[in-house]
């Protein structure tokens, strides 16, 4: 049973996995090199965005040295350190791990490292949330129980310009002040957006099993490809086909997934206060919406995974496949 969060990283995902842990009434460590990093948590980012700081929650700026199993790592740093970090508290003796998204930079040995510790124990988890929420798993079960038949395409699209990012990184002035405007370093559209590459896995592995990936297209921020702008690709299945469009130029935001069945078709919308799904055939008509505040899409995919539900197994595949999209796709950038 997890009792304790211990957080790499005091940025914005460190502060809404402390928030969340706080509120499943779990003890709380956050570690950051940057003592600014910290002061900043404590002072600004946590209190602003729940109300007030929460001293029960300990700050460290020296690295966690023991571990119990009872324990649970989230790995929320840049990209770029999340496998070095992973490594270091592997040799320590950590066996459950939260791996925020993209579970590394493109290219990485993450794949072949999870496979080798999961085959020893090691239990890893996603930070894919969208695909570990009540709203995806009851258009799920709704779309199973209305007989739509086989599915044939899904289509998704998770467009969203650097604006929203930023806000939430209010002391950055600039995506070139982080990995965010490097494509190598785990930014860009493909990798930071790459919640629709893995919301349209997860959706086709429910009817369908993925096989390849077909296409790929970039655009640049400049002739310095710097970082992917834009990114469209698509993935065979055996009986159907994926299509994920990303990007960090849209307006208004798009994050939603089109799917198209034999026999009816389905529509899941995810907003910033509310989640919503349609699914319809000749014989069904269903549409529901589920209202919602930011932190509460990190408090259920922490409470699931606390939980120790069966599907985490399935969900942490799907961002693993998710990672070797990318991979792939990055040979083509």
């Amino acid at each position: 049973m997890i009792k304790k969060l211990i957080i790499f990283g005091a940025g914005s995902i460190g502060n809404h996995y402390a928030n969340a842990a706080k509120k499943l009434g779990l003890d709380v460590e956050v570690f950051d090199t940057s003592e600014a990093a910290l002061l900043r948590m404590k002072k600004q980012i946590y209190p602003e965005r729940y109300g007030k700081w929460d001293d029960s929650i300990k700050l460290l700026n020296y690295k966690p040295e023991l571990f119990s199993e009872n324990d649970l790592v989230l790995i929320g740093t840049p990209p770029e350190h999340r496998i070095r970090i992973l490594e270091e508290n592997l040799r320590k003796g950590a066996k459950n791990f939260l791996i925020e998204k993209p579970f590394s930079t493109p290219g990485s040995i993450a794949l072949d490292l999870f496979k080798k510790e999961i085959a020893e124990g090691v239990n890893f988890f996603s930070g894919y949330n969208h695909t570990n929420s009540k709203v995806y798993d009851s258009f799920i079960k709704d779309i199973k129980k209305s007989n739509l038949g086989p599915l044939k395409n899904c289509h998704v699209n998770w467009r969203e310009s650097w604006d929203g990012i930023l806000k939430a990184h209010f002391w950055m002035n600039s995506i070139y002040e982080s990995y965010l405007g490097y494509s190598e370093r785990g930014g860009g559209a493909m990798s930071e957006h790459s919640h629709g590459i893995n919301l349209g896995i997860s959706i086709i592995e429910e009817f369908d099993e993925i096989t390849t990936l077909k296409d790929v297209n970039f655009e640049y921020d400049s002739d310095k490809k710097n970082y992917d702008k834009y990114f469209n690709s698509k993935i065979e299945a055996k009986n159907s086909f994926l299509i994920v469009t990303q990007d960090t130029i849209s307006k208004p935001t798009r994050k939603e997934a089109d799917l198209n069945f034999k026999n009816g078709k389905a529509k899941i919308i995810f907003g910033s206060d509310s989640d919503k799904y349609f699914v319809e055939s000749p014989a069904v008509k269903i549409e529901e919406n589920f209202k919602k505040e930011r932190a509460d899409d990190f408090i259920y995919n922490l409470k699931v995974i606390t939980k120790g539900n069966s599907d985490l197994i399935t969900k942490f595949n799907c961002g693993s496949k998710t990672q070797e999209i990318i991979d792939k796709a990055w040979k083509f950038f």
